[in-house]
């Protein structure tokens, strides 16, 4: 079936190659995402304590995807995280080797799938605190929301209007490798749920912690980082403020509510 912004969707298990051949072969698509993943239920923390069900998703499902592809010259498309780095004063282009693998079992199996799937010839997105006009838990506005403690550290955003239209440039370039869909500058997940206050829910109430704060209230550390999408720029992507943009999605998501 299509969904929201059109893309037909298929629920075939990833981790069963037989089953992705199947419906490979059912559907014969010239162009196949792997949006799956298991990013953890409530918090990113479940994926520590669910170890084998995070890695066989993450991992060893989007590598079976990638092959079943690549053995039907099917143009594959994987959909990574930014959460691969932590903020040392940098910014963080493609080609920056990863230094939040070790503190985060959910990174360490998004990277594992990057290094695989990055020597066949297909195309991987990295996204970043995904943010959209339309409600869902996987919606970074929804998640902040449920909170009434935040941070207000800045850090690269991803919002999926933007993503999308971008995502459907560089497929219809053929692009691959890796590249960063992110909107330009900064956003902090305490001005993010200030705007949301301003434009969506002036009820809603937090405070603000600090990172020492926050750590001490998770299982493991969070990734807080400025990646470039300067690649994505040359390449011809369209770019826009993640400000601008993250105040157009409040605006739909008060609508679509």
């Amino acid at each position: 079936m299509a969904d929201a912004y059109g893309f037909k969707t298929t629920r075939a298990d990833i981790t069963d190659s037989s089953a992705i051949g199947t419906e490979l072969d059912r559907e014969k698509p010239d162009v196949v995402i792997n949006a799956a993943g298991k990013r953890g239920h409530a918090t990113i923390d479940w994926c520590e304590d669910h170890k084998e069900e995070t890695m066989q998703v993450n991992a060893v499902g989007a590598a079976n995807l990638c092959i079943e592809c690549a053995k039907r010259r099917i143009y594959f498309v994987h959909i990574s995280t930014g959460c691969l780095y932590r903020y040392t004063g940098l910014v963080f282009n493609e080609d920056a080797l990863p230094n939040f693998t070790q503190e985060q079992f959910y990174a360490r199996t998004k990277f594992l799938a990057e290094e695989m799937i990055k020597n066949f010839p297909a195309l991987i997105i990295r996204i970043r605190l995904p943010i959209d006009s339309m409600p869902h838990p996987a919606n970074l506005i929804d998640k902040l929301k449920s909170y009434d403690k935040l941070i207000n550290i800045k850090s690269s955003v991803t919002t999926i209007p933007n993503m999308l239209e971008n995502l459907r440039y560089l497929i219809n370039n053929g692009a691959k490798g890796i590249y960063h869909l992110v909107d330009s500058g900064l956003i902090s997940p305490a001005e993010i749920m200030g705007l949301y206050k301003q434009i969506v829910n002036p009820d809603y109430k937090f405070s603000v912690i600090s990172e020492a704060e926050l750590a001490g209230m998770t299982k493991t550390p969070r990734a807080h980082c400025c990646l470039s999408n300067v690649k994505l720029f040359q390449a011809g992507g369209r770019l826009e403020p993640a400000f601008d943009a993250v105040v157009a999605c409040l605006m739909k998501y008060k609508e679509n509510l």
